[in-house]
């Protein structure tokens, strides 16, 4: 799927980068401003009781997301990052316990290592 974003990333345009890399504020801020309005558009479709709508925002939320990554030039670890918080999330359901609704960490809980993945 990321490669399909970073196709329509080239058609337009728009920043790629091949390694992680802080971008300029401009762009982080038009980054910033894609994802808020899809978050919106969820919103809207929940609070519409529109389960279509729920799926478009939720796929353009995955989408802006990706081109985010990219920008940031992280497609290449973001799988292993994703990874590595799955498997510091699963560390908390060793002894579970609840605030508010959140799941919160336990005395099991190991945090994720992404120094180390981002770094390589």
């Amino acid at each position: 799927m990321l490669n399909k974003v970073i196709e329509f990333l080239k058609g337009t345009k728009q920043l790629i980068n091949d390694k992680p890399t802080l971008i300029d504020y401009d762009t982080f801020n038009l980054r910033l401003r894609l994802l808020n309005e899809e978050l919106d558009e969820l919103y809207d479709a929940y609070i519409n009781n529109d389960l279509l709508a729920v799926y478009d925002a939720l796929i353009d939320i995955d989408y802006v997301l990706k081109g985010t990554v990219i920008a940031f030039g992280m497609q290449n670890v973001f799988e292993a990052g994703f990874n590595e918080v799955h498997r510091s999330n699963m560390t908390k359901l060793i002894d579970m316990k609840f605030e508010k609704g959140k799941i919160i960490k336990g005395a099991n809980y190991s945090a994720p290592n992404l120094k180390s993945i981002l770094e390589g």
